[in-house]
């Protein structure tokens, strides 16, 4: 199983395909943390799939920084343009991915949460570590996705 998203080409321009699914997805995290997630998933064969993890930057996964807010004429929910471009994209040649949550679930009480959604230039200590952190997040989402018979 993958977990980075491979570089592919992708025109900007070119119409969004149909038959994919987003769902919201919740993932066992570490320490019995749920971590929010999102699924994207293409009109697929039957077989196992092969899949990625996505992971956000440190202006969060999600779209103006609203975590859990949805699209009011689908339903789907609002991430991060560039994940959803990626997980559509990704999701349109067969691939199953899955965005995981990793600032959400550890939203500080001293913190506004439009604040905790955007770490960008945060020092070490403060925030959700890339370092220490968001692998092992990255970890069980790889190994929710690989418990999922559609998987590969």
């Amino acid at each position: 199983m993958v977990l980075a998203a491979l570089a592919i080409g992708v025109s900007t321009s070119r119409a969004v395909p149909s038959g994919i699914t987003v769902a919201q997805v919740t993932v066992p995290g570490p320490n019995g943390l749920d971590l929010p997630g999102v699924l994207f998933q293409g009109s697929l064969p039957p077989g196992p799939q092969p899949a990625v993890v996505l992971l956000h930057g440190c202006s969060g996964m999600w779209k103006n920084h609203v975590p859990f807010e949805t699209d009011q004429g689908t339903g789907e929910p609002l991430v991060d343009e560039v994940l959803d471009k990626w997980g559509r994209e990704l999701a349109s040649r067969g691939i199953t991915v899955l965005a995981v949550d990793s600032l959400t679930p550890r939203t500080s009480q001293d913190t506004p949460d439009a604040e905790w959604q955007v770490q960008c230039g945060w020092s070490y200590d403060q925030g959700v570590s890339e370092n220490t952190v968001r692998p092992r997040d990255a970890e069980a989402a790889q190994a929710w996705l690989a418990a999922r018979g559609d998987v590969d």
